[in-house]
């Protein structure tokens, strides 16, 4: 059951997001580097609704200094290892994240990297494609289709964490393996 009208809202945000975004990232013409950063910003957003759940004590003031700017939950890295920390997110989609975060700042800070075949960029690539992507599937994809079913997966993934009765699951029990 949902108490608060505002919980089931962020569920519907992120579902929404996933449709509009669906056609950006599943699109030929979208270019790599936009496919990359984007889809990524979107999980860092996902997952930093997801922290802010864990924290009762949070308020609108000291949200903005822990994520924000120079807080110390400001950046991706620092969110997906807190995620970890705290046992919201498992073992395997913590190394997603930080396959998805390495390829986004190898695109956002190389220049010359223009898709995913670039030698910075493809085994990173693979490795998330590897733990979230059904290879049934990915042996029928381009990389870059492959990526984006991955980033897609993972959203899909954090909208129905984000479902109010999920997050009161999982904040009895958090996940103690490596």
């Amino acid at each position: 059951m949902v108490d608060n009208p505002d919980d089931i809202s962020k569920v519907h945000s992120a579902l929404e997001d996933l449709a509009n975004l669906a056609p950006l990232l599943g699109s030929a013409a979208t270019p790599p580097r936009m496919l990359a950063i984007i889809g990524c910003s979107y999980l860092e957003t996902y997952l930093q609704q997801i922290l802010e759940e864990r924290m009762p004590g949070l308020n609108s003031e000291l949200s903005k200094k822990l994520f924000t700017h120079y807080g110390p939950l400001a950046t991706m890295s620092a969110k997906i290892d807190l995620g970890r920390a705290l046992g919201v997110i498992p073992p395997k989609i913590h190394k997603a994240l930080i396959a998805a975060n390495r390829v986004r700042n190898r695109f956002a800070h190389s220049f010359d990297i223009h898709d995913f075949e670039h030698p910075d960029v493809k085994p990173l690539a693979d490795e998330l494609i590897q733990l979230i992507v059904d290879p049934s599937f990915s042996a029928n994809g381009s990389r870059a289709k492959n990526y984006m079913a991955a980033l897609i997966g993972l959203m899909t993934g954090f909208s129905t964490f984000l479902h109010p009765n999920n997050l009161a699951k999982r904040s009895a029990s958090p996940d103690k393996s490596s």
